[in-house]
């Protein structure tokens, strides 16, 4: 399904939340159909390239997720992936969420990436 479909006239796609509510059930895949949408649609773009970074980490796709946290640097200098996972801790209630949602960024912190 399309975020278009879901969206009420004059609403902002919720395309980036439909992403992470997959990440948080654990479908990668789907998550990233729809977080990449987000991307493509500049849906609030640092939050959408983070949570992009986030899942294509998770599934391996390190250089796509370095592509995705510079465009981030582009839009917000003095980014840092830090930054956004400790935005994500402040974002979640439960620790098993929090952990989903900063995996991929968390892994990119242990590979020396700021």
């Amino acid at each position: 399904m399309e975020a278009e479909e879901l969206r009420l006239p004059g609403q902002q796609s919720q395309a980036h939340m439909i992403g992470q509510c997959h990440v948080l059930l654990g479908d990668l895949d789907e998550a990233i159909a729809w977080i990449r949408q987000a991307v493509d649609q500049s849906i609030i773009p640092h939050i959408s390239l983070s949570a992009y970074a986030n899942v294509l980490t998770q599934l391996g796709r390190v250089d796509e997720a370095l592509a995705s946290i510079d465009r981030i640097k582009e839009i917000i200098p003095g980014y840092t992936i830090r930054g956004s996972i400790n935005a994500y801790r402040r974002s979640f209630g439960s620790e098993d969420a929090r952990q989903k949602m900063t995996a991929g960024l968390n892994m990119l912190l242990d590979l020396g990436y700021e």
